[in-house]
């Protein structure tokens, strides 16, 4: 957990006015339009709404962690070092399995529709299928 005290170091540290974060690292609520490091935070504690239902309002991946840059990096190191890998490999039985006929059963935010479509594209000019050859 030294990680995560070292972040929390910080984090007190820019609200005592010395920044530690980049621009980069914050994601702006799409509500009042300010930028936090921990949106989903916010948006439970001032907007009284469940990060899904907030992805859900405005189309966001619902299935994508919405944290960036240093402590997305940070909480990724964390996994590794407290042991929650151990609960990951625990939930392998519920990742999707190829020729699964129960998945995408499910209806698709924009934002992963424009991933999809963007990703199917690229994957068609590679391997010589899609609309932009």
């Amino acid at each position: 957990m030294s990680n995560n005290t070292e972040y929390y170091r910080e984090y007190r540290a820019k609200k005592e006015g010395k920044p530690t974060y980049y621009d980069e690292d914050m994601e702006k609520c799409l509500i009042c339009h300010k930028k936090y490091v921990f949106l989903g935070s916010h948006v439970r504690q001032t907007h009284k709404i469940y990060m899904q239902e907030y992805k859900l309002q405005f189309g966001l991946d619902r299935k994508r962690g919405r944290t960036r840059g240093q402590f997305r990096e940070l909480k990724r190191k964390s996994v590794f070092d407290t042991g929650t890998i151990e609960n990951l490999k625990q939930g392998a039985k519920y990742r999707f399995i190829p020729g699964d006929k129960s998945a995408g059963k499910y209806q698709r935010s924009p934002e992963t529709m424009r991933r999809l479509k963007i990703q199917g594209v690229k994957i068609g000019k590679r391997f010589g299928g899609g609309k932009n050859e």
